[in-house]
């Protein structure tokens, strides 16, 4: 049982309760934002020793550079604005790939072969992959599909027939990168040219 006392302190702490100013919360803490240096390709002009920098600035990434390069101090260059270009579609990837450079007009090297190459030689990615011009295959072709596939088919129509394009690519293995789709896409404009006609059936794949 509550004693008397006991009973009327509670009591008075219960009154007195909403009297008692609200403490306040201390307010978080602003966290501010990370701040990502921009990236940069740093790296001889038409050589390729060119690597993907991340720096506040065209100096200071071109400082990284010959770092990496293990220049001694002596050797170091002044800054030379021809060995550094702004590449922002790489701000905000966390590791540069070989297909990166290719889709950002540089070069690099071929992945199967290890040659030097660039989109104005022919370069291309595959998959993920770059594959120089002199690596890239009719299956790779085929893969990539578009227009560039369809017109590689249909010139091959014409100028063997449809039977024997067929049987051509049978006997080279390359029959089973074509697809239904494809082949008949270049069927379609072989018979759209009346001088093709009579080279092209009306089958199916």
């Amino acid at each position: 049982m509550l004693s008397r006392r006991t009973f009327l302190i509670s009591t008075s702490a219960l009154v007195a309760a909403p009297m008692l100013p609200a403490i306040a919360m201390p307010a978080p803490i602003a966290t501010a934002a990370r701040v990502v240096a921009p990236m940069w390709a740093v790296g001889t002009p038409g050589e390729f020793d060119w690597q993907a920098i991340r720096a506040a600035t065209p100096e200071k990434a071109f400082k990284i550079w010959m770092q990496e390069q293990d220049w001694d101090a002596e050797d170091e260059m002044e800054f030379d604005p021809a060995f550094v270009t702004r590449v922002e579609r790489w701000d905000s990837l966390g590791k540069v790939n070989p297909a990166d450079w290719i889709e950002a007009d540089m070069g690099h090297c071929c992945e199967r072969c290890s040659y030097e190459t660039h989109r104005d030689a022919g370069a291309r990615v595959v998959a993920g992959e770059v594959v120089c011009e002199d690596c890239f295959t009719f299956a790779d072709l085929m893969a990539e599909g578009g227009e560039d596939a369809i017109d590689e088919l249909a010139n091959k129509i014409a100028d063997e027939g449809e039977d024997e394009a067929r049987e051509g690519l049978v006997s080279s293995g390359n029959w089973e990168h074509v697809s239904a789709d494809l082949w008949q896409a270049a069927l379609a404009i072989c018979r759209n040219d009346p001088t093709l006609a009579k080279e092209v059936g009306d089958g199916e794949r």
